[in-house]
């Protein structure tokens, strides 16, 4: 009876366990059915769906790059006037010919760097020996070339002051010299048929130069008015009438020639003397010159420095630009008067588009010039010359670095740099050349 009993709880207990695994069986097959039945419901909406298209790939630009200009420099060097005052002669060095280099020869340098310069010169040539003021030897234009300088300006109100026979004497000088000339004439024909222009390649550049003072210092030069350009028609009295016709005229056989540039030297009026600021009459002066086409004006007369402008004329489709050097002060005299003794050598960087032919001032800077006069100094010798150019930045480069310098001084280390200050002030502190000039791209052609 125990052993049938135990068989039956027995067999009670393996019945429990397999209706147990049975149920559990069950679930989880139930559970396997509805996950593969909801797998396969996704499967059915995501084959029945629209499918999204891939995004495209995103085509890469075809960018034409930007020609590289190929550009040709030119450099024109422009300085300022050179005043004949008597005692100039006896500053130079007697031997075949007047030297007077050693009295620029802290300029040279930068000169004969450039492709071209030109500087004014007021003063007649001597022809028989005689000197005095305004009327230099002619060793005065040959020490020029000889530093470097190209081309003199010679319209100035002393021009006249020995009367033609002074401007014919002069031209021959200038000849024997081998240098050439602006603003004084030898015969009519020529000068009625260039318009008084002197055309000069340089490099790749033709560059055409006129030239023109506001009179002559109550000189008339009515049986000559030829071997003179004179932009006032009223000369000998109020000199405040522009000859606008004759201007215009000048200018237009410059334009004929096939100029790249136009470059006009102007002699200011009197009364612009020692004033650091151009006056109305020279800024309207200047508006009507770039009216007409010219592209450079280089200023003198004033005595000191004025600043370096861009000035632009005319309506917008049809609007001309020119850079005005309105003064670039006195580069040699015996002058003493406050900022007689500062000049600008003012450098103008023009470049031509090889493919276009494009023409435009590219950068403009100056160097600044410091003109000694040793009387001025305690510490110089009276002796030791009358004048003589520094360049300022050099001589205080060379000065601080303990460099030799034939005159070392001190006090004129500190003049120096009073100088340049001021020189910055009048001319402009973004044209100095050791801030590296200014950049333009003025286009001119």
């Amino acid at each position: 009876m125990q052993r049938n009993g135990f068989v039956t709880i027995l067999l009670y207990v393996i019945l429990v366990f397999l209706a147990v695994a049975l149920a559990v069986l069950v679930f989880f097959n139930a559970r396997l059915n509805t996950r593969v039945n909801e797998e396969m419901r996704l499967a059915e909406e995501a084959a029945s769906a629209t499918p999204t298209p891939s995004p495209s790939p995103t085509p890469t630009p075809n960018i034409t790059p930007e020609p590289v200009r190929e550009l040709e420099s030119t450099y024109l060097r422009f300085a300022g006037e050179v005043v004949g005052h008597a005692a100039l002669e006896t500053q130079a060095d007697y031997g075949e010919y007047h030297d007077f280099t050693p009295l620029f020869e802290g300029v040279v340098d930068d000169w004969q760097y450039a492709d071209f310069a030109a500087c004014t010169l007021v003063s007649n040539l001597s022809v028989d020996g005689v000197y005095e003021s305004y009327l230099l030897p002619h060793g005065m234009v040959y020490s020029l070339g000889q530093c470097g300088v190209d081309l003199i300006n010679a319209a100035t109100d002393h021009a006249a002051d020995y009367g033609l026979e002074g401007i014919l004497n002069s031209l021959d000088r200038y000849a024997l010299c081998e240098m050439d000339v602006v603003g004084i004439y030898g015969d009519e024909a020529e000068r009625e048929a260039t318009g008084g222009v002197v055309s000069e390649q340089i490099g790749n550049l033709n560059v055409a130069f006129l030239s023109y003072t506001y009179g002559t210092g109550g000189v008339s030069v009515a049986d000559y008015s030829y071997a003179l350009n004179i932009y006032t028609s009223d000369y000998m009295s109020d000199q405040k009438t522009i000859d606008e016709q004759q201007l215009a005229e000048d200018i237009q056989l410059a334009e004929d020639l096939g100029s790249d540039l136009i470059v006009c030297f102007v002699y200011w009026w009197d009364d612009t003397q020692y004033y650091t600021e151009p006056t109305d009459e020279q800024r309207e002066l200047a508006e009507y010159l770039c009216s007409q086409g010219v592209d450079v004006i280089v200023g003198a007369g004033c005595k000191v420095p004025q600043p370096i402008e861009v000035i632009t004329t005319g309506e917008e489709d049809a609007e001309h630009s020119c850079l005005v050097l309105y003064s670039l002060g006195t580069l040699a005299s015996m002058y003493s008067d406050k900022y007689t003794n500062l000049s600008g050598a003012v450098e103008l960087r023009v470049d031509r588009d090889v493919n276009t032919g494009e023409v435009f001032i590219a950068n403009v800077s100056y160097d600044a010039l410091y003109t000694v006069r040793p009387s001025d100094f305690s510490e110089l010798d009276d002796d030791a010359f009358l004048c003589k150019v520094f360049n300022i930045h050099s001589y205080m480069e060379t000065y601080e670095n303990g460099g030799a310098l034939e005159y070392r001084s001190g006090e004129l280390y500190s003049a120096m740099q009073t100088g340049l200050q001021q020189l910055r002030m009048f001319l402009g502190e973004e044209y100095d050349v050791w801030n590296g000039g200014q950049e333009l791209m003025l286009t001119v052609r």
